[in-house]
C-alpha cells in the first residue's frame, strides 16, 4: 500500500513541475498535455485519476478543461488568444517550407521554440530548425537564408511580428541533441539542468520530412525519454504539413550537382559575414555553436534565466 503512495505522491508531484513550466509561458494544459510532459512513467489513467483528487487542489485550478497554477485563471483566454495567433503563424511557416523543401539537402522542418505548442505572442517570429544531408549545412542555410531576405521573411531589430528565424540547423550526424544541453552548475551534463532544451525538442511540430527522418530523429534522441517517458514523438502538422512531390526530385539531383561544387566558397562567405556578436560567442558554450554539423546561432539564450525561475518556482510550490 505503502508503494502505491509512493507512486501517488510522485506522480502529483510530477504534474505540479508540467504545469508549473508551462506556467513560465502561460500555458495551462490539457490532461494529455500533462500526460505527455510528465516526468515520470506513468498512465494517462494515473494521471487523470491524480487531476481529479483533492490533493491537487492547493496548487492547481482548473478552466474549461485545462490546468493552470492556483489564482492563474487569466492564462486560460491568454491560451486561446495565442492559438489563434499561431494558427496565422502556420501560415507563414508553411508557405516558407514549402519553398525551402525544394532545395534537395532538406531532410526535415519542424517549427520550434513555443509555438511548437500553438503559444505564439504576436510580435513574436518563428524558429525554425532544420535537417539537412550530411555535408550540406552550408548550402542549405545560403539559400534558405537568401530566399528570406528576397521575400521579407527575416526579422530586421524589432521587426519580428511573423518572420522566419533561421538560426538552428544541423546534419544528420548530429541528430542527437544531448551534447546541447546547459552544462549542469557542477559543469556536468545532466539532462535535469536544461528543462527547457527538452520541452523545446519535446514540443517541435514537423512541417517537412522525407521518408523515416522522423522516426531516425526520435531514435537518436531516446535520451528524451529518461526526461519524458511519456513523449510521443514530435507532433506532426497532419494536413498542414507540406508534401514532397516526385516530379522535385529530378530537379533537385540537378540542382545538388550543379551548387555542390560552390559549398566551400559559401561556408567562407558566411563565416566572413556573420555578426560579430555570433563570432565572439561561437562554441564557447552551446548557446553559439559553429561547426559543419550545426549551426545553433542563440546568441540570446535565455536557458539559464529559465532554469532559475524554474528551480525559484518549484521550491516555492513542492519545497
Amino acid at each position: 500500500m505503502q508503494v502505491g503512495n509512493d507512486k501517488n505522491i510522485e506522480i502529483r508531484k510530477a504534474i505540479i513541475r508540467a504545469v508549473a513550466f508551462y506556467d513560465l509561458f502561460d500555458f495551462p494544459l490539457s490532461p494529455y498535455e500533462i500526460y505527455a510532459n510528465l516526468g515520470v512513467k506513468a498512465g494517462l489513467k494515473d494521471v487523470l485519476e491524480a487531476l481529479d483528487g483533492s490533493e491537487l487542489g492547493r496548487c492547481l485550478g482548473k478552466l474549461n478543461g485545462l490546468y493552470f497554477l492556483a489564482g492563474r485563471e487569466s492564462i486560460w483566454r491568454v491560451r486561446q488568444e495565442r492559438y489563434v495567433i499561431a494558427r496565422r503563424k502556420y501560415k507563414t511557416a508553411l508557405r516558407a517550407a514549402l519553398l525551402f523543401s525544394r532545395l534537395p539537402w532538406i531532410e526535415m522542418i519542424a517549427i520550434g521554440n513555443i509555438i511548437g505548442a500553438n503559444n505564439a505572442k504576436d510580435n513574436s517570429d518563428i524558429d525554425f530548425f532544420i535537417i539537412a544531408r550530411s555535408g550540406k549545412i552550408w548550402l542549405t542555410r545560403f539559400f534558405c537564408s537568401l530566399a528570406a531576405k528576397i521575400l521579407g521573411w527575416r526579422p530586421h531589430g524589432e521587426n519580428t511580428r511573423d518572420k522566419i528565424c533561421l538560426s538552428f540547423f544541423i546534419t544528420e550526424e548530429a541528430m542527437d541533441l544531448e551534447p546541447l544541453m546547459l552544462k549542469g552548475r557542477d559543469g556536468g551534463m545532466d539532462s535535469k539542468d536544461d528543462p527547457y532544451f527538452a520541452y523545446w525538442i519535446a514540443n517541435l511540430t514537423v512541417i517537412f520530412a522525407k521518408p523515416g527522418v522522423i522516426n531516425k530523429f526520435v531514435g537518436a534522441n531516446g535520451w528524451i525519454k529518461g526526461i519524458l517517458p511519456n513523449w510521443p514523438g514530435p507532433a506532426r502538422g497532419h494536413s498542414r504539413a507540406v508534401k514532397l512531390k516526385s516530379c522535385r526530385q529530378g530537379a533537385g539531383r540537378i540542382m545538388d550537382q550543379c551548387l555542390s561544387p560552390f559549398s566551400a566558397a559559401l561556408k567562407k562567405m558566411q563565416l566572413k559575414i556573420m555578426p560579430a556578436a555570433i563570432k565572439n560567442l561561437a562554441n564557447r558554450d552551446t548557446r553559439v555553436v559553429v561547426n559543419d554539423n550545426v549551426l545553433k546561432l542563440h546568441v540570446a539564450d535565455r536557458r539559464e534565466a529559465i532554469r532559475e525561475e524554474y528551480s525559484s518556482k518549484l521550491i516555492n510550490l513542492i519545497g
